[in-house]
């Protein structure tokens, strides 16, 4: 996997199909660019951290070689690393460009966030997959924008409108994933790691937007604010743990205070609210049947069992104004 084709994943070049292919004796595929996207990339500033990166790689090599552990520990710290905000900023300059282009994103990194450690997927990837899919969950959840789900053998398929933007992404289901030879995580790995940018500007952005604070916060329950500062820490740490994240069923806190939110008056028109017809995508909903859709499980109380994947019916019920509520003792 070359640092060309890297290249060209981060800056979103894709091959094209050659007019006239010229017939040759080879087995061996070639594969076209046009001339002006590779002018293009020969000017992105990316191309420099590479070379030190292929550097760093040699002298890896090098030391290990000489199985001089000393100097692999120092190389290895100083790792040159890259920085992909730019070229984020450069595909898309507004916050509805994102959102248009978010369903592969989401795909990827919630699949990217059902694997284990390797040597070819690093946890650090792995877990940032996690904390972002998780976050853009809850800001779906606390805006009620999800409005279709389906569930197949390929995962859990969910539909959601922001900001006007349809969004579809796939969520695997919870088993081992066994890694498969035909697929190269390399390449992978590459997507990934625009995409966790990429998922993190939009997160930043939406919660914002919405007075949310960002990194989001949760409500702390009584039991932690009684106690003194030391016990405090430590509860509060063990509150913000993944698996309490994970649980999806803790409020946002919202920069603005629940007793200064300003609610918005619904008023009657000539035709009545139920006439007034709003578009989401390609179907069109009135006022009242959005107002009912969110609030589908309003008032009501699910308690989950173990047999069901907490995090899916949590993330739907939750979405359509529910309320959830499990054993702690089975999924401890």
């Amino acid at each position: 996997f070359c640092f060309y084709s890297r290249l060209c994943i981060l800056k979103g070049v894709y091959p094209v199909e050659a007019k006239k292919k010229k017939s040759q004796n080879t087995s061996h595929a070639k594969t076209y660019y046009l001339r002006k996207d590779i002018l293009y990339l020969s000017h992105e500033q990316i191309i420099w951290r590479f070379w030190d990166f292929k550097i760093f790689m040699k002298r890896m090599a090098k030391a290990k070689g000489r199985r001089d552990n000393e100097w692999v520990q120092r190389i290895r710290e100083n790792k040159p690393f890259y920085k992909l905000d730019h070229i984020v900023k450069e595909r898309y300059p507004t916050l509805i460009d994102a959102l248009r282009d978010m369903d592969d994103a989401l795909s990827m990194c919630f699949l990217y966030a059902m694997f284990g450690k390797s040597k070819s997927l690093p946890l650090e990837l792995i877990e940032l997959s996690r904390r972002l899919t998780l976050e853009f969950m809850y800001f779906v959840m606390e805006t009620k924008s999800l409005r279709k789900c389906f569930i197949s053998i390929k995962g859990y398929y969910y539909e959601a409108n922001i900001m006007g933007q349809i969004i579809r992404w796939i969520v695997p289901h919870q088993f081992v994933m066994n890694r498969v030879p035909d697929v190269d995580f390399q390449v992978m790995k590459t997507f990934t790691e625009f995409y966790v940018t990429f998922l993190g500007f939009v997160n930043y952005k939406l919660y914002v937007s919405n007075s949310f604070i960002y990194p989001p916060k949760f409500f702390k329950n009584e039991k932690i604010q009684e106690k003194t500062d030391e016990e405090e820490a430590e509860a509060e740490n063990e509150y913000d743990s993944d698996e309490t994240i994970a649980a999806l069923n803790h409020p946002l806190i919202n920069r603005v205070e629940s007793d200064e939110q300003v609610k918005i008056d619904n008023f009657e028109t000539e035709l009545g609210n139920d006439d007034e017809e709003i578009k989401f995508g390609s179907s069109v909903m009135t006022f009242h049947q959005l107002q009912k859709l969110q609030n589908l499980f309003a008032g009501l109380k699910f308690f989950i069992n173990r047999e069901v994947p907490r995090e899916a019916l949590c993330f739907v019920i939750r979405s359509f104004s529910g309320q959830v509520s499990w054993d702690k003792n089975l999924f401890a």
